[in-house]
């Protein structure tokens, strides 16, 4: 997403200093050198392809190219953030030193800062249960555990660790699962009543 954006702008300046040194280095003294240095960066080939109006037009196209793809991949990711945004679970991206460089706004509303992005998690959550299982994922692609949360009130969140961009980013996904285990306890203390309440008359019969 904006780590794609930010290698290819990169890639672009770089491009474009590269031009500037070779120009700077050999000004004008050599012509036939410098437009058959400049020809190769933009992947032209043969004698022909090294006239000036055609590499012109060849880093025109190029640069086009390049405002084109760049503005399709920051709409695209857009888009993916305001997917996230809608989601009705936590979503946080952590880069380098567990920084988060993405929070949807549940996440920002869960930990109760909105501009926690540049901020260590550590620094904005204090769950060892959650802390713990972000240092055991250190070496593992997929990482899955249940934690709890106390304070202001009990819940219970799933938590799904998974490394993309060759394990470099870590996206962190909390699902709530405060009713599912409500339920599911309620549901116990049900069959744990009936099986009571079946038990006392048959031992009053067997009495």
């Amino acid at each position: 997403m904006f780590w794609i954006i930010f290698s290819l702008v990169s890639s672009t300046v770089v491009f474009f200093l590269s031009l500037s040194i070779l120009f700077l280095r050999r000004k004008l003294l050599d012509n036939a050198w410098f437009l058959s240095e400049v020809a190769g960066l933009v992947g032209l080939r043969g004698k022909e392809k090294t006239k000036p109006i055609v590499i012109l037009e060849a880093l025109k196209d190029m640069k086009e190219n390049l405002e084109n793809r760049l503005k399709n991949m920051v709409l695209s990711e857009r888009k993916c953030f305001d997917i996230l945004n809608c989601l009705d679970d936590i979503v946080v991206i952590l880069g380098e030193n567990k920084k988060i460089i993405f929070a949807n706004d549940v996440a920002k509303r869960f930990f109760g800062e909105e501009r926690i992005v540049g901020k260590r998690i550590s620094e904005v959550c204090e769950s060892y249960e959650l802390l713990n299982l972000l240092e055991k994922s250190s070496d593992k692609d997929e990482l899955k555990g249940e934690i709890a949360f106390y304070y202001p009130s009990k819940k219970f969140y799933m938590v799904t660790l998974k490394r993309i961009s060759n394990g470099s980013i870590l996206l962190v996904i909390m699902k709530n699962i405060t009713r599912e285990k409500m339920l599911d306890k309620m549901k116990k203390e049900f069959i744990t009543n009936i099986s009571h309440e079946l038990k006392t008359p048959l031992t009053s019969i067997h009495g």
